[in-house]
């Protein structure tokens, strides 16, 4: 639902919203986004650790993997070709749709235990 609405909230602090509330207004919005954001993605780790079903440090050790390309490949993917082509709001609406999926997945596996 964040990355759906990160796109509609940035275009509404856009150069309207700098005359509507003032850029300070505008710099607290921005960083309250931010900071719902990495409170957001901090919460995936630990959630994938507990649904992940190995030994401690191979549970780790495939996360810490599985998190270092995924940042990896959505930087250089992300940045060089989904922002060019779908724009900010596509790509907010690609990663709800993959983040749902992964959930999914991740609930399933957690059921199938």
């Amino acid at each position: 639902a964040y990355a759906l609405l990160l796109p509609a909230t940035l275009s509404w602090f856009g150069a309207e919203g700098a005359a509507r509330l003032g850029a300070s207004m505008v710099l607290g919005g921005i960083l309250l986004l931010t900071a719902i954001l990495a409170v957001l993605v901090g919460l995936i780790f630990p959630l994938a650790g507990r649904a992940d079903t190995g030994s401690g440090v191979l549970s780790a050790s495939r996360l810490y993997s599985a998190d270092f390309l995924g940042a990896w490949s959505g930087a250089v993917f992300g940045g060089a070709v989904l922002i060019p082509l779908l724009g900010i709001g596509g790509v907010c609406r690609a990663v709800a749709g993959l983040a749902l999926v992964c959930g999914l997945v991740v609930l399933s596996a957690k059921r199938k235990r």
